[in-house]
């Protein structure tokens, strides 16, 4: 039988879709590439907004018309809102505690003949990166996330199993890792140690060239840790460090635990330490209480910030969170002018960015190919570069110089 997968969030959701498909697979399913049919899909939900949820309902009717006709859900959603989900058109639902299960499910409902796991190795699909989770769940309260709900309290991957886990993908081919968690602050709390351990241990397996990580609270780049950093050769200067809102009194509404002063000190230490780097983050518009004073500081900030990205999301009430029944509700209609006026203001910063990586010199990992001769690929600091070539270059590590920027990411010839 053949398995489809539609996967919604973050980069732990793409890691557990992974790890579950190499687990279908070593046991004898097929699993459908891209835009392929198949006879089951699995849709693996996002919560984080209600335009997730949307997106959700989406896939399950664009399931059925990918011909399948056994349709799973499992993640987030589920976790959250269980009684809604039992009323959706699925035929299997699972929370993140249970996904892992899928396979032995899968076996009895159909009465299949399958291998037994034990009797092979789990070897990762090849792609351009690999993404290791080495921390889940998350023990802080913002006002507006319902994650915690969904994904319990935080624990971490050991140092031990995260060595065993960066030697399994390495000896597959894989050479960038990027450390994914679902709140990375939290990472090695509970088992006596530090994110940067964790960095530290997967450069040094000799086989992986680039070593990244995911999404930051800004708490956790400390002076110790950046000093640490940048004796790290394989380190990628990509920092997505979480700002939310530029407005001290909307930080503080949200539960979170930093200023706006604390948060451009961290990006200021960022950017002494390393050259280039890319400063990226997320940014809530329409918060409730966000006055438009408060949302012209929040403005205002993000001009001073100069990210090289930002994503940009209107407020969106989650049943269940504190903010939810927030007083001073924003319109929608009001939300959707401070994020177009936002939105405008994050393009100017990142074209800004891209312009002056022009006549630079970068090392670009190539990911895929795309129109009309292009390979789009990625430099170390996570800036989006193309290359025209008649060769394959998916999968290589190239010397490119930067010739010119584009509104998304930057153009260069191979040298």
């Amino acid at each position: 039988m053949k398995v489809g997968f539609f996967t919604l969030g973050c980069k732990v959701n793409q890691y557990e879709t992974e790890c579950l498909s190499q687990k279908l697979r070593e046991v004898g399913f097929e699993i459908a590439n891209k835009g392929e049919e198949a006879d089951i899909f699995v849709i693996g939900s996002c919560t984080v907004t209600a335009v997730s949820d949307r997106k959700t309902r989406q896939m399950i009717n664009r399931a059925r018309d990918y011909g399948a006709d056994f349709v799973v859900l499992m993640g987030c959603f589920v976790d959250v809102f269980r009684e809604a989900a039992a009323k959706l058109k699925v035929d299997l639902i699972l929370s993140n505690a249970e996904k892992m299960k899928l396979p032995e499910l899968l076996k009895e409902r159909f009465k299949l003949q399958l291998k037994d796991a034990t009797e092979v190795s789990v070897v990762p699909q090849r792609k351009a990166k690999a993404f290791v989770k080495i921390q889940s769940g998350c023990n802080r309260a913002c006002s507006y996330c319902i994650i915690p709900k969904a994904r319990g309290k935080s624990y971490s991957k050991s140092l031990v199993e995260l060595q065993k886990e960066v030697a399994l993908v390495a000896a597959v081919g894989f050479e960038e890792v990027v450390l994914v968690g679902i709140n990375l602050l939290l990472f090695g709390k509970d088992i006596g140690c530090e994110l940067i351990d964790a960095v530290e241990l997967t450069c040094c397996n000799e086989k992986i060239q680039r070593v990244s990580l995911s999404s930051l609270n800004p708490e956790v780049i400390t002076n110790k840790m950046l000093c640490r950093l940048t004796l790290l050769r394989k380190f990628c200067p990509h920092f997505h460090i979480s700002l939310q809102s530029g407005s001290n009194n909307i930080l503080k509404k949200m539960n979170r635990s930093y200023t706006v002063e604390m948060y451009e000190k961290i990006v200021d230490n960022v950017r002494n330490y390393f050259e280039d780097p890319s400063i990226t983050t997320d940014i809530i518009v329409g918060f409730p209480g966000e006055t438009e004073a408060d949302f012209y500081d929040s403005l205002e900030f993000v001009k001073k910030m100069k990210f090289a990205k930002a994503h940009i999301f209107p407020y969106s009430k989650r049943p269940g969170t504190v903010a939810a029944t927030m007083e001073g509700q924003v319109p929608d209609k009001e939300k959707e002018r401070r994020f177009k006026e936002m939105q405008l203001v994050v393009e100017a910063n990142q074209m800004e960015f891209n312009l002056k990586m022009v006549g630079k010199r970068v090392c670009v990992l190539l990911e895929n190919k795309c129109k009309n001769g292009f390979f789009k690929g990625y430099a170390a600091n996570y800036v989006k570069v193309l290359v025209k070539s008649d060769e394959d270059l998916k999968y290589r590590f190239l010397n490119v110089r930067i010739t010119t920027v584009q509104s998304s990411g930057c153009v260069g010839v191979i040298e």
